[in-house]
């Protein structure tokens, strides 16, 4: 097995050929020309590839134009991602439509008891440059696990929506409303989930679970769009920072319904792979020890430093997995962690500095 670097080089997007599937870090979309050229120089077309830490999956697709592919990963939205850019899904109107009026009769059921709390949101929204601590205060303790409210009105808000909604049928809103979503585009990605579940059954399309996927990457109101954190509105005495409240408001006025159609748009528009992907959601070493004899060549980009990715994409993986994540407790302490990691994460042993090999 043979492992490559690479070099920089300029981005290519060809209508077509590449898609950008969700905001991340070290995404490699500017390196792909670099990194086919340094696997090719390894290995002829007829050998196998394994992108070993497949992440967002572009590698995977270009090289899955090329040669056949193994593209692994141990977060399973990266195997809906790799799925979703080799073999495409194109959506009519109509479907579309279908899965969005879905969605809205969802929401409809929702309204009675959900809207004191979009009420709520839309006053502290409105009122934001003028006295931004409304709006702070459903950053900070929006989240239903969290019970640190400062505000009756809020309080009262999300007591009577809990009497509707539940934990697992509605994950973003009930863990994540408030803090890295407003409220509405929460209730609007669950609408979704629930729309997907009613016209796909048990296994939604990947398609248009990756087209979630990059809504939600999309509209989160945080610095890089990540969800390694919330905003932090406040400084340490508890004060207010300012030049926050423009950009939060900006990413909670997109809209769910919208973006969600324009994602998969663009994977209809997108071309499937002409060779074979195989994807896997696993640890390295169980790849490896799996697929080894049919590996030709191995791109390996592990992680390179002390943050584990799953804390940046926590939010993503419940998406993917559809379940009540639960929020893992802040290290040395019983209260919930900040970023509301869910409490089964993974934690490699890369970004580990006493389990790193020199």
């Amino acid at each position: 097995m043979n492992t490559t670097g690479f070099v920089e080089c300029d981005d290519r997007n060809v209508a077509g050929t590449s898609l950008r599937p969700i905001h991340y870090l070290g995404n490699k979309s500017r390196y792909l020309d670099a990194i086919e050229h340094a696997i090719d120089s390894v290995a002829p077309r007829s050998a196998t590839a394994c992108d070993l830490f497949a992440g967002t999956a572009v590698v995977t697709r270009r090289l899955a134009l090329r040669r056949d592919v193994i593209s692994a990963d141990v977060q399973a939205y990266s195997s809906v991602l790799a799925r979703a850019l080799t073999t495409p899904r194109a959506f009519t109107s109509q479907e579309v439509d279908q899965i969005l009026g879905i969605a809205a009769d969802w929401l409809d059921a929702a309204r009675p008891s959900t809207q004191e709390l979009i009420d709520h949101e839309e006053q502290a929204e409105a009122r934001a440059h003028a006295d931004p601590g409304a709006l702070a205060e459903l950053i900070e303790a929006g989240s239903f696990v969290l019970n640190s409210s400062r505000s009756p009105a809020l309080e009262s808000a999300k007591r009577r929506a809990q009497r509707y909604l539940d934990p697992e049928g509605a994950a973003l809103t009930w863990s994540y409303g408030g803090t890295y979503f407003s409220f509405r585009q929460a209730l609007e990605l669950d609408a979704v989930r629930h729309a997907l579940r009613a016209t796909s059954g048990e296994a939604p399309s990947t398609t248009a679970t990756a087209a979630l996927l990059g809504v939600a990457s999309d509209v989160v109101s945080t610095v890089g769009n990540h969800f390694a954190q919330p905003v932090r509105p406040r400084r340490t005495d508890g004060t207010l920072k300012h030049g926050w409240v423009a950009s939060v408001l900006r990413s909670r006025r997109l809209s769910v319904f919208h973006g969600f159609a324009e994602r998969l748009a663009e994977y209809s528009r997108l071309s499937p792979a002409t060779h074979e992907c195989i994807t896997t959601t696993s640890d390295y070493r169980d790849t490896l020890a799996r697929f080894g004899p049919e590996i030709g060549v191995v791109y390996a980009d592990p992680p390179y430093t002390r943050d584990h990715y799953s804390r940046f994409y926590h939010v993503l993986e419940t998406m993917v997995l559809d379940d009540d994540p639960g929020v893992a407790s802040a290290q040395g302490s019983s209260a919930p962690s900040r970023g509301l990691y869910r409490e089964q994460r993974h934690q490699s042993p890369f970004s580990i500095r006493s389990q790193v090999r020199p």
